[in-house]
């Protein structure tokens, strides 16, 4: 059987998979990728930044064959983003940990639903409790996964409309009731418990899949130790294909809640507080764990409480220390990375105050000193008033094996569901990081700790009608008929990656996590706001899913003019994509030379922008390709051309190695025909390709 095959191997740039792809009489689509989509225009304004919605028209991936899996408050079911049009579910596996506390061993028995429970259900048979009272993860699912069918033109669909659903309800900060809803109580369940499970579920249907735990904070080491994080890597390791972990950042940028200083046995290190008010709230703590510190308490009350040294604690006049040896800390924190922890808890004393460190052996140690979020709209109760430093990432951000994803702003403005104008100026503009997108670097020093940010500030994404976020009616934007709500902070943004990486195994299901990292930082987009990169707000920039899953895909050259090129050739530049597991390959030549003319009512001036796109079938090495010539938008003139497409004839391109292109055109219309190589320019950002063969 005729074939041919690449290999490419490993490069700074382009991580792409080792393992040898063999194409075998693949029919081939090959279609015009342009700078600026003529499709219908896009209706939510994160695919349009993102290119989202040209992967869907140009590309035809749209996560399928994929499974997305969400960590987070639940999901309602019967939303019509998680129902195909033949009124099946999407969702493959659900799992309900309610009731939960943490992994203890008195937990109740965690619940759970078949695809065929939730087929039965929607069918009309007996209801499931499964629900999301809250509303969160529902718009985590959404923004990921939506298929956007709660309207009829689809204008909030997710990133991956095709993609299969596992759900696993693992936290809930508890719901009021309301309307016909009963209350929901607070409860966190175990993450171990759920992971362990998901692998499970996620052999059995051997798919590739991508998951995100849309939860945390600063509470734990924060450097990949924790029992969670490690959980994670055994689960998700960066080097196992198909198997993916994205996490939020978190919502605590520029927040004054974290603060470090040094300490020694024969100077103190100090850190200063602020209390806003009486309200009970957690500082934690983490020290270098090869120089113990015992910890006090002061504030300006007159209240000292300590010291309290390592493995002891003490509880009084409303301040509880528990300074824990290295190793004992309680789950989820349990950390191994040597350092030793605190915990702080505060009642009362809304005044100022000191957290202090004393060294116990001689040398100088490290230590930080993490806040709380309970106060109005998610500031702390207790901040720190010096020694500010950066690195806010929540503990689950922090793992080795994860994407960790900041969060930039997409609107400042829209219309509710009764017609009223609202507005936020106040957390960043348009294009902007948004205020509170947690940055890093990571409390083990790895910078810059943020892979990219998306647009998830003020995003549009799915939302149970029945839960506590659709009281909100300023929330839900004008037409959503309440299936559809505003959506933020990090918890927003993470999604989107999800959905980006679901689309990207699509194309190249052998995916790992290092591979997919490289390739999300190789194509992200920088511009004025997020400066030079990297840096510990921005990552490595702007997520571009276009361009992300184009990089996903078995790619011979990247790039267009300065790709493959020819002196005196009628095409001027190619470019050349391979997608090995949809056996599709996309063929684009551009110009913008008047050499060619057009044919039948087509006129083509020396400005035009000029694809000359085509398709057909694949054997061996050769494509032989029918051609069409295409014209419009704006290139070198200040006003748009209309598109016009015209037919051209025949096109043949024959792959003599990885860097030299035989093609044989024939143009009847126009009288043009010949044959001419090209060649590819090998730039730094081009993968390094080590064999074509054809046999």
């Amino acid at each position: 059987m005729a074939s041919f095959c690449v290999s490419f191997r490993r490069s700074i740039r382009n991580l792409i998979p080792q393992t040898c792809r063999m194409l075998t009489l693949a029919r081939i689509s090959a279609v015009l990728l342009m700078m600026v989509s003529f499709q219908a225009p896009a209706l939510d304004l994160v695919r349009v930044e993102t290119g989202a919605d040209q992967v869907f028209s140009d590309l035809g991936i749209t996560g399928k064959d994929v499974v997305v899996a969400v960590l987070d408050r639940g999901i309602d079911w019967s939303h019509p983003d998680f129902i195909n049009e033949d009124g099946t579910t999407r969702i493959k596996w659900m799992l309900d940990q309610s009731g939960f506390n943490l992994c203890d061993p008195a937990n109740p028995q965690a619940i759970e639903y078949s695809e065929a429970d939730i087929n039965q259900a929607l069918d009309g048979g007996p209801s499931l409790s499964f629900r999301d009272a809250v509303g969160h993860g529902t718009a985590t699912a959404g923004m990921a996964a939506g298929n956007g069918r709660a309207l009829p033109d689809g204008r909030y669909r997710g990133i991956a409309p095709e993609a299969d659903l596992i759900i696993i309800k693992m936290t809930s900060e508890g719901a009021p009731a309301h309307d016909s809803e009963t209350a929901e109580t607070f409860f966190q369940g175990c993450i171990d418990d759920a992971l362990d499970w998901l692998k499970i579920k996620l052999d059995e249907l051997g798919k590739p899949a991508v998951a995100i735990i849309n939860s945390g904070t600063q509470w734990g080491p924060m450097d990949g130790t924790s029992a969670v994080s490690r959980k994670i890597d055994e689960v998700f390791p960066p080097d196992q294909p198909g198997r993916i972990m994205v996490m939020p950042s978190g919502d605590e940028g520029s927040l004054p809640n974290h603060s470090r200083t040094t300490y020694s046995d024969s100077a103190a290190g100090e850190i200063s507080i602020s209390r806003a008010s009486a309200t009970t709230s957690v500082m934690s703590a983490w020290n270098t764990g090869s120089l113990p510190a015992s910890i006090t308490v002061t504030f300006d009350d007159g209240t000292s409480v300590g010291p309290v040294a390592p493995g002891s604690s003490l509880d009084e006049n409303g301040i509880f220390i528990i300074n824990y040896q290295p190793g004992s800390e309680f789950y989820p924190w349990l950390s191994t990375s040597g350092d030793s922890a605190a915990w702080i808890r505060v009642t009362g004393h809304a005044t100022t105050g000191k957290v202090i460190f004393q060294g116990i052996n001689s040398g100088t140690g490290t230590a930080d000193l993490y806040g709380d979020v309970i106060g109005p709209n998610l500031t702390p109760v207790t901040s720190m008033t010096d020694k500010l430093t950066p690195g806010r990432l929540n503990d689950y951000a922090t793992t080795h094996s994860v994407i960790s994803v900041a969060n930039h702003v997409i609107r400042t403005a829209w219309t509710d569901i009764d017609g009223i104008p609202r507005s936020i100026n106040d957390e960043g503009l348009t294009g902007e990081l948004w205020l509170k997108s947690s940055g890093g670097p990571t409390r083990d020093g790895r910078a810059p700790g943020i892979d990219v940010s998306a647009p998830g500030q003020n995003s549009f994404t799915a939302v149970g009608p029945n839960s506590f976020w659709a009281t909100g009616r300023g929330n839900l934007p004008q037409g959503s008929n309440s299936q559809y709500i505003r959506f933020g902070g990090t918890s927003g943004s993470a999604p989107i990656v999800v959905g980006t990486i679901a689309l990207m195994l699509q194309a190249n299901p052998n995916l790992t996590t290092n591979e997919v990292r490289q390739i999300l930082r190789n194509t992200a987009v920088t511009d004025n706001n997020t400066g030079a990169v990297p840096n510990n707000d921005w990552g490595w920039g702007k997520l571009n899913i276009l361009a992300a899953v184009q990089g996903a895909a078995f790619t011979i050259n990247a790039g267009i003019n300065d790709a493959w090129v020819s002196d005196g050739a009628p095409l001027q530049g190619m470019f050349i994509t391979i997608f090995p597991n949809l056996k599709f390959v996309f063929l684009a030549w551009f110009t913008f030379d008047s050499v060619i003319p057009g044919s039948g009512s087509a006129t083509f001036g020396a400005i035009d922008q000029r694809w000359v796109t085509a398709a057909g079938g694949f054997e061996g090495n050769t494509a032989t390709l029918s051609a069409e010539l295409t014209t419009g938008g704006r290139f070198n003139s200040d006003t748009p051309l209309p598109m016009q497409v015209a037919a051209y004839g025949t096109v043949t391109v024959t792959f003599k190695n990885c860097s030299e292109v035989t093609e044989q055109f024939d143009f009847p219309g126009v009288r043009e025909s010949g044959e001419f190589t090209i060649k590819r320019v090998l730039n730094s950002n081009v993968p390094l390709c080590e064999s074509l063969n054809g046999d």
